[in-house]
């Protein structure tokens, strides 16, 4: 599972929110889009949990290159918006939202949400249990 945003403060309020799970699930966090693609690219990702505003490549830019590479690959959009035209559009075409401020019980259930959807598609790569 990868989480990516460009701000430290959040990537680190993830950690702490999911702190325990590392022994249950793969956790890597990037600071950006590019970064993010380059742990990707050198070790496909089940899940992918991006910011959708980003400097640089954002997360709809991003998703669309590592559903190119990886298209069993399940993403999630965090933003601070539900209500912006992207947020919306990216909700049109099926991609779950997570509105930040969230909570770690928020995070924790919409991946295990996205784990069912991987089981049912028989696309999950093996995870540390």
């Amino acid at each position: 599972i990868l989480f990516v945003d460009d701000s430290p403060d959040v990537l680190e309020g993830i950690r702490r929110m999911l702190y325990g799970f590392d022994s249950v699930w793969d956790l890597r966090y990037a600071g950006g889009g590019a970064e993010a693609l380059a742990l990707a690219t050198e070790a496909p990702c089940d899940i992918v949990v991006t910011d959708l505003q980003m400097p640089g490549m954002d997360g709809t830019a991003l998703i669309r290159r590592i559903r190119a590479l990886q298209p069993a690959t399940r993403c999630v959009v965090m933003c601070g918006d539900a209500e912006t035209p992207d947020a919306k559009a990216m909700a049109c075409q099926g991609y779950p939202i997570l509105e930040k401020p969230c909570d770690g019980d928020q995070i924790r259930a919409i991946i295990e949400t996205e784990i069912r959807h991987l089981d049912r598609t028989g696309a999950t790569k093996e995870m540390k249990q």
